[in-house]
């Protein structure tokens, strides 16, 4: 857009330059340097319709960063549920191979306290096993909700970028067709 502006200018230098020397030649350079203009303005337009089409899919990559952080959550959640579970599980199986023991050895506080460690290993570890399921829950379901944002989003950009590369492809050849009417002239038969 910029450079069928700045080339329509010069043209219309060359124009003015030439004009007492070629008058054919002016008209030519003042006729395409109007459409140059005319045209270059259109690509400028363009270019604002491209940019709010796009609008979305550029949204899509600061989204990114955001999911990537989601997921990082879901799998910090998952590792703390896991080693927790193996803990407790560990815990657990101290408990069983040493209560007999215990027993027969008379140590009851030993034992109190293995049943006490057991039984919080178990219940952090079912309160981190819940903690991972709601995360997982809320990341499925901000999963589902993009899923349908970005259907509607990317689908109204696709449209607003078909429509306006459509639109500028009409104008562009009527501004060109005009330019060669006016240039050439009408005798020339349409190709």
């Amino acid at each position: 857009g910029e450079r069928e502006l700045s080339c329509a200018m010069e043209l219309g230098k060359l124009g003015r330059d030439v004009s007492n020397d070629d008058p054919d030649l002016t008209r030519i350079l003042e006729a395409l340097g109007r459409t140059l203009l005319r045209s270059g303005r259109r690509t400028k337009r363009l270019g604002m319709e491209l940019d709010a089409g796009i609008g979305s899919y550029v949204m899509e990559y600061k989204r990114i960063t955001n999911e990537r952080a989601a997921f990082a959550d879901r799998r910090v959640a998952l590792q703390r549920k896991n080693g927790l579970r193996q803990r407790a599980d560990a815990k657990s199986a101290k408990l069983v191979m040493e209560q007999n023991r215990l027993q027969a050895q008379g140590k009851i506080y030993e034992l109190e306290r293995l049943e006490l460690e057991a039984s919080q290993g178990d219940e952090v570890a079912s309160v981190a096993s819940k903690e991972a399921e709601d995360v997982g829950r809320v990341l499925t379901s901000e999963v589902n909700r993009l899923l349908v944002v970005r259907h509607e989003e990317w689908l109204s950009g696709m449209k607003v970028l078909a429509s306006s590369f459509k639109e500028a492809a009409g104008e562009r050849r009527a501004i060109w067709e005009a330019a060669r009417v006016q240039i050439v002239g009408s005798a020339v038969p349409n190709a």
